[in-house]
């Protein structure tokens, strides 16, 4: 071995100074290691900023044939990070790798494909098992973003069913009751129509696809979202309400136990004994609600062109002058917003909302959309609250058959109902304590006939 160098004296200190370019600076080298220490500090350099620099124009190598490179704070006690085995292993450590309290990050091979895998260095600790990511704590318009692609197979997990996925999320197995995956949104106040937590395809190819599915440990699923919004579930729908109810257009807000009927095309409450065109009772708490509780009339609406901006916006602003805006637009399929002030600066017009919505370039935006129909959830089969009256005799809860009555109640049934005139069947009681008429909430089994 050749040592090409010498010692110098830079400034009050001396040092070793390597003759050119190619020259090789060995401390304490015998013929095959070099031993020793390169100290900075302060005094040691000329700016007082940095304690000491190690710069190449070409490649710079940091080497150890047997042990480890070990980064460390300035007293050499408290290891902060380094390599550990770089001859044998490609794993760079953050934290005391000796006391196993580190994060690793590695290469490893599946399939003849390389891939990066981050994770604690011991597997086998209850202490060091999480890999904690979060953002800053102090408030920024620039969110922080973890963005995990996948293109190659893994193997933490199931390696047998996952499709490559670009996320892949696995509980913890020390602790059989840890969450595998847990989502908490931190804001107190959101806007309506804002979202927690959103599933979104590009597939325009039209196939149907799953959107989301759940698999047990057999690997089958046993519920699933499919691409044109088909809910499947193995399981039962388990609820603490008892009915099955309807968005329907009303002539006025109801309250709930309110007998309706059908009367021009719309739903109204009942005001007469025995009504042929009763529907259903207005319901309290559906177990399962069908159509839109939000309905518009959207019959003479017109397609805006596209807006000048996209975006989470609090006002659109379109080019030219429109008219008849109307008092609510609709954004994409089902977002409606009402319209509190429009403006015409310079050629354009600018639609004020009630609040702030995420506008795309695929949404379709809609002008003339009219003022928000009443609209009650109507319960048709099930067990509901019914607004009731002893105007035709006392309730007894067993079984008897309810018709319509006035106001919206429902009453005792006379003998031999017309059909169409049964609304159900009285699981409650109510009687009059007076002989006069009384009026209460009964449970009833609906069962229009």
């Amino acid at each position: 071995m050749t040592e090409c160098g010498s010692i110098a004296r830079v400034g009050p200190r001396p040092a070793l100074v390597a003759s050119d370019a190619w020259g090789t600076l060995a401390v304490g080298a015998d013929s095959n290691f070099h031993y020793g220490e390169l100290l900075g500090g302060v005094a040691a350099t000329w700016n007082a900023q940095e304690g000491m620099t190690a710069k190449s124009k070409y490649n710079l190598n940091l080497a150890a044939d047997d042990g480890d490179i070990y980064v460390t704070d300035y007293t050499r006690q408290n290891l902060r990070g380094g390599w550990k085995t770089p001859k044998t292993q490609a794993q760079f450590n953050v934290g005391d790798f000796e006391n196993t309290e580190s994060l690793a990050i590695e290469t490893n091979d599946a399939g003849g494909f390389s891939y990066f895998t981050i994770r604690p260095t011991d597997a086998t600790s209850p202490y060091i098992r999480r890999i904690h990511i979060i953002g800053s704590h102090v408030a920024s318009s620039y969110p922080v973003q973890l963005i995990v692609g996948g293109r190659f197979g893994e193997t933490w997990g199931d390696p047998n069913n996952f499709n490559n996925p670009t996320l892949l999320v696995t509980g913890d197995d020390y602790n059989n009751a840890t969450n595998a995956m847990y989502v908490y949104d931190r804001k107190t106040s959101r806007n309506a129509g804002s979202e927690v937590f959103t599933i979104k395809s590009a597939d325009a190819s039209g196939s149907t696809f799953y959107m989301l599915r759940i698999l047990n440990n057999a690997g089958a699923g046993v519920f699933d979202v499919d691409s044109n919004g088909n809910v499947h579930a193995d399981g039962a729908y388990t609820s603490p309400a008892a009915d099955f109810a309807e968005c329907v257009r009303t002539d006025k807000d109801y309250m709930p136990g309110t007998v309706l009927k059908i009367q021009d095309g719309e739903y109204v409450q009942t005001e007469a004994v025995g009504e042929p065109s009763v529907a259903g009772v207005v319901s309290l708490r559906p177990g399962v609600l069908l159509g839109r509780e939000r309905v518009y009339d959207c019959s003479n609406v017109v397609m805006a062109p596209r807006p000048m901006f996209f975006g989470k916006l609090k006002c659109l602003t379109f080019a030219g002058l429109l008219k008849d805006v109307g008092p609510y637009v609709r954004v994409g399929k089902n977002r409606y917003f009402q319209v509190t002030d429009v403006q015409h600066p310079d050629s354009m017009t600018v639609v004020h909302l009630h609040e702030p919505t995420l506008v795309s370039k695929e949404d379709d935006i809609w002008l003339g959309v009219a003022k928000r129909k009443n609209v009650s959830k109507l319960a048709f089969v099930g067990v509901v609250p019914v607004r009731c009256s002893t105007l035709n005799g006392n309730i007894m809860g067993n079984g008897e058959l309810l018709v319509s009555g006035p106001e919206g109640c429902a009453v005792l049934a006379p003998e031999n109902p017309a059909p169409g005139t049964v609304i159900g069947k009285a699981l409650g009681k109510l009687v009059s304590l007076d002989g006069g008429e009384a009026l209460g909430i009964v449970d009833v089994h609906l069962s229009p006939q």
